[in-house]
């Protein structure tokens, strides 16, 4: 029998299981404990897929334990720890992920159990009858391919649903955040790692140079509370953005109806910051100037030294400005300077120009500041900006607005 089976095993080290070198065993009651001999090699050079070196391990523990020809295997981990591109996430899992090209894929051991309770799709795959989900075992890890998936990426997840997030990196870029959410959303694992996408997406500042990427990134990892955030900083900071802008590599993630109605309302804001220099302070100083009555040269130098610090200051009527820029300007802008303007000694009306200055430059702040402060900049609800069914679901949005309007009350 030992000597049957010793020529079975090695033709099979003949056809590239060379790593592994064993010596025969004589009978148990000639042999001692210090007999027992098992050797390898480094396992980075073994020629054979993780899911072969599985099959490999358990046969030669099934038949050769018994003739006392190896010592204790436990498990696939303590074996493979030296093979390529190898991740151990669960000592004793019983799927072995290959991730990635063939040639830079990468090895993920992980329980199928966390994963079906983390991923919709995962709980598919493992518990509906399909091949992947047969017969498994942490002694014989079943090996699912999954090329066109990124390596890291996907250790990522695998990391955080199985709560190994030692060394889970503090910040993303956006460009990196933008592929993990299009990951979360393929596998509908987005609960498992809710903790760490709020956590990444708030460090994106809104600056007027920021990429509009985030709100599409809130949008597939069903972030609401940071898609009304984003997208209100999206309308008070950026212009109208190109529709391709919003797309990561080349696909449409956000809902083209979000996407326009951004454009409509960031040019609806656009033109109330530009009106905002024409305040009511600013329409009596001009009403004065020409009315028939007084035509009030003092009122018609003060307008006149007015809009030339406008152009100036870059705020006369700019449309490349944004809602952030027009308040940053104004709170800068000198309008009229005192010591320019003139006395107005009109008949039966007489305008106080000689407080110009400050009461111009503060009625252009509050203008904008109110702007600020309505219900078109706040940002969008994304339950109701996900609602294809028409009804008013306001009430069971998970940020509260008012029942006839999409936006943050």
């Amino acid at each position: 029998m030992s000597a049957n089976i010793e020529l079975e095993f090695e033709a099979s080290c003949v056809c590239g299981f060379s790593a592994f070198t064993f010596t025969p065993m004589p009978p148990t009651h000639q042999r001692s404990s210090s007999e027992a001999k098992f050797r390898s090699t480094d396992l980075s050079q073994l020629a054979v897929s993780p899911g072969d070196l599985a099959t490999i391990l358990s046969t030669f523990h099934y038949f050769f334990a018994p003739h006392g020809w190896t010592r204790e295997i436990s498990d696939l981990a303590e074996l493979a720890e030296g093979l390529p591109g190898k991740t151990v996430i669960v000592k004793y899992g019983d799927v072995l992920l290959q991730v990635g090209q063939q040639k830079d894929a990468v090895h993920v051991l992980v329980s199928s159990k966390v994963l079906s309770l983390a991923s919709k799709v995962f709980d598919a795959i493992f518990n509906n009858g399909f091949s992947e989900g047969q017969g498994l075992s942490s002694t014989s890890p079943r090996e699912v391919r999954l090329p066109d998936d990124d390596p890291v990426h996907m250790t990522t997840i695998c990391k955080l649903v199985h709560m190994q997030t030692s060394d889970i990196p503090e910040k993303l870029g956006v460009a990196e955040l933008a592929q993990f959410a299009v990951l979360c959303d393929k596998y509908d694992c987005v609960d498992g790692v809710r903790g760490w996408s709020k956590a990444w997406i708030s460090i994106f500042a809104p600056d007027d140079d920021a990429s509009p990427t985030p709100l599409t990134i809130a949008y597939l990892l069903d972030l609401p509370r940071e898609f009304r955030i984003v997208s209100r900083n999206l309308l008070q900071h950026h212009l109208a953005y190109d529709k391709g802008r919003f797309a990561i590599d080349g696909h449409d993630f956000l809902p083209m109806e979000i996407i326009n109605q951004f454009a409509i309302d960031q040019q609806r804001i656009q033109r109330k910051a530009a009106c905002a220099v024409f305040s009511a302070e600013v329409k009596d100083v001009l009403n004065h100037a020409r009315t028939k009555m007084s035509r009030c040269e003092a009122a018609k130098e003060a307008a006149h030294l007015y809009f030339q610090n406008l152009v100036i200051a870059d705020l006369f009527m700019d449309e490349s400005l944004t809602l952030a820029s027009y308040r940053r300007r104004a709170a800068d802008f000198e309008s009229t300077p005192l010591g320019l303007v003139k006395e107005c000694g009109c008949r039966p009306r007489r305008l106080d120009l000689t407080q110009l200055s400050s009461s111009l430059r503060s009625s252009v702040s509050k203008a904008l500041t109110a702007i600020t402060k309505s219900q078109l900049c706040q940002g969008y609800c994304l339950d109701c900006t996900t609602n294809t069914s028409g009804d008013n679901v306001s009430s069971k949005c998970r940020i509260a607005h008012g029942p006839d309007t999409r936006f943050h009350n």
